[in-house]
């Protein structure tokens, strides 16, 4: 009888025991997802629109494109389509375009400075604003872009990257210069319809190129209109 109570109670110490470093074998590895989740909790990115803009930061060229369903519509200039560089739309004319066959847009450059004139406003909006390579220099154009028609409630959305400007044939992105943070906000969020966004955008081009373009869409792709940055339209007839 003394044995079967000796042995009973060596059991329950043996269960106790097993019990007590299974216990202590996971306990750090709770630790230790604990603090990988309290530090994951530093690592969620900060919005950029929480950041002070102090100095430019101009993004590297990188391919954009527009969705192959995106289409003219016709609400353009009666004196060229856009698609060639050699009869791009002037300034002052509309570029009407569908996108997904079911959101109307029209995208109008309503007015363009070039050189010393493009600067002076770039450098009076923000001090930090970087200056031109020696071999070029802005153009900065006043956009409108205005969502005429789509489904109720469905934003029209539009990546600014999907402009940029061609000049001496060399193709360069736009320039994100501290302009007008509103303007990419709309952009971003979305126009619903009836809405317009206007915009200051800036853009580089060679000093020697007498007719630089502002491109919006993909210019390695079929999706790409051209606008002029010095025929200006009659807007009288």
């Amino acid at each position: 009888m003394k044995k079967s109570i000796s042995g009973f109670i060596l059991l329950i110490f043996f269960i106790v025991a097993c019990s007590t470093n299974e216990s202590t074998i996971k306990a750090p590895i709770g630790t230790v997802i604990t603090q990988t989740q309290a530090t994951a909790s530093y690592l969620t990115p900060i919005p950029i629109d929480t950041l002070i803009p102090t100095m430019s930061r101009t993004p590297a060229p990188k391919e954009t494109s527009i969705p192959p369903t995106v289409i003219p519509w016709p609400l353009i200039t009666p004196n060229s389509d856009g698609t060639n560089r050699d009869n791009p739309i002037e300034i002052h004319a509309q570029l009407g375009l569908t996108m997904d066959y079911e959101q109307e847009f029209t995208i109008t450059f309503l007015e363009v400075k070039r050189g010393k004139d493009a600067w002076k406003d770039i450098y009076g909006i923000n001090i930090y604003n970087p200056r031109a390579p020696a071999d070029k220099e802005y153009v900065l154009a006043n956009i409108e872009l205005n969502y005429t028609k789509g489904p109720t409630g469905k934003t029209l959305q539009i990546d600014p990257f999907e402009f940029g400007s061609v000049t001496n044939n060399v193709v360069l992105p736009i320039q994100l210069v501290v302009l007008d943070p509103d303007f990419f906000k709309k952009f971003s969020k979305g126009l619903a319809v009836g809405d317009k966004a206007y915009g200051l955008v800036a853009f580089l081009v060679f000093k020697d190129d007498p007719n630089p373009l502002i491109y919006f869409g993909n210019p390695s792709g079929e999706n790409v209109w051209y606008f002029s940055t010095n025929k200006i339209k009659n807007i009288n007839g």
